[in-house]
């Protein structure tokens, strides 16, 4: 597999940052957090930019609450800043993990989402007399930090330790890399053409992914 290297300049570069904030503000505009990172966009976008490239940039700042639709869910939400750092990743990173996706993963990829997935169920349905509802009880809570990571170099060559870090419990460079990438969408659907569950599936059987982010 060949891997994509040399990318952490274009993850603080100004004008990615730039596009990030214009991504994450998209629907919130309204929100006070919002609205005081706006206030000085030029500065916290330069401050956010000199953490990244100083290696000093701090994660992990989030608030939690609970939801039902219908079972109880605990919601757990980046602050703006974060959400920036975010949407910087994967305006560089996603071209690389949409690569190695499957078909039939339709949470917020580009031409996919809610509707293509019902509309792909549906004709699944013509020619299917069963099918199987399967939810992973607190998925992201119990994914391996070490399996992911090592998933990620796998596909990424950089020599920058935010993106090839070493496996360590704690530390910027741990947090770092599991935080922003371990809750992007772009992550929630497995590559299953490296695991056994899609080799060992059926021929003409389907499967088909997606979340309640569709």
């Amino acid at each position: 597999m060949r891997r994509t290297g040399n990318l952490y300049d274009a993850i603080h570069d100004p004008e990615n940052l730039r596009l990030a904030f214009c991504k994450a503000r998209r629907g919130k505009e309204d929100r006070r957090e919002v609205r005081e990172f706006a206030r000085d966009l030029e500065g916290n976008l330069s401050r956010l930019r000199d953490d990244l490239a100083g290696e000093t940039v701090a994660v992990g700042e989030y608030r939690h609450f609970r939801v039902r639709d219908p079972k109880e869910r605990t919601i757990y939400a980046a602050a703006f800043r974060e959400r920036v750092l975010h949407h910087a990743v994967m305006n560089v990173c996603d071209p690389v993990f949409e690569r190695f996706q499957i078909f039939d993963s339709y949470a917020t990829r580009r031409g996919k989402g809610t509707f293509a997935a019902l509309e792909r169920a549906r004709r699944f349905t013509g020619s299917n007399a069963w099918f199987l509802k399967l939810d992973v009880r607190k998925y992201f809570d119990s994914v391996d930090h070490g399996i992911l990571k090592g998933q990620l170099r796998r596909l990424f060559s950089t020599t920058s330790p935010h993106l090839n870090p070493p496996i360590q419990p704690d530390g910027f460079r741990a947090k770092w890399t599991s935080n922003p990438l371990i809750q992007s969408p772009s992550q929630s659907a497995p590559d299953l053409r490296q695991c056994g569950v899609w080799r060992r599936m059926a021929p003409g059987k389907f499967f088909l992914p997606f979340s309640r982010r569709c």
